[in-house]
């Protein structure tokens, strides 16, 4: 059993070559032993969407796209498995739908430091993977 909560601030930043630059914020609370709800923000340039965009003659839109989450995690030796929904909140691509969800898998390098794969996907068709680094400002409370 657990003898502390963890409740973290994640900074993530992740870049794949087409897809683009991500950068998010995570705040997460532990609510147990190995569960812990989040709430977060993102926001990336989805460099396949302004291809896209382009490729089909549209023009004057913007292919950064911002979204909130909320969603829990699960917390094993060393890793940690999240899933999260989220909606945008400003996306100017017209292919995706509003809402989305997303499965990580990361491996804690050190107190602060963790390191993982990431899928996105928009309702069945799962088609933004990322590989990401997160540093985390840990804060320890007695349970």
């Amino acid at each position: 059993m657990c003898a502390c909560l963890v409740h973290h601030v994640a900074l993530t930043v992740s870049h794949l070559p087409d897809m683009g630059y991500m950068a998010g914020l995570l705040r997460s609370w532990q609510t147990g032993a190995t569960h812990a709800l989040t709430l977060g923000a993102e926001a990336y340039n989805d460099i396949g969407a302004g291809r896209r965009m382009k490729n089909d003659g549209i023009e004057g839109r913007s292919s950064i796209r911002s979204g909130l989450m909320f969603g829990h995690e699960f917390y094993g030796v060393n890793c940690r498995f999240s899933q999260q929904v989220g909606i945008y909140v400003f996306d100017q691509t017209p292919y995706y739908s509003s809402w989305y969800h997303r499965w990580g898998l990361l491996y804690g390098l050190n107190k602060h430091i963790s390191a993982g794969f990431v899928i996105k996907a928009h309702k069945h068709v799962a088609a933004f993977p990322d590989v990401r680094l997160v540093y985390s400002f840990l804060k320890y409370t007695k349970s």
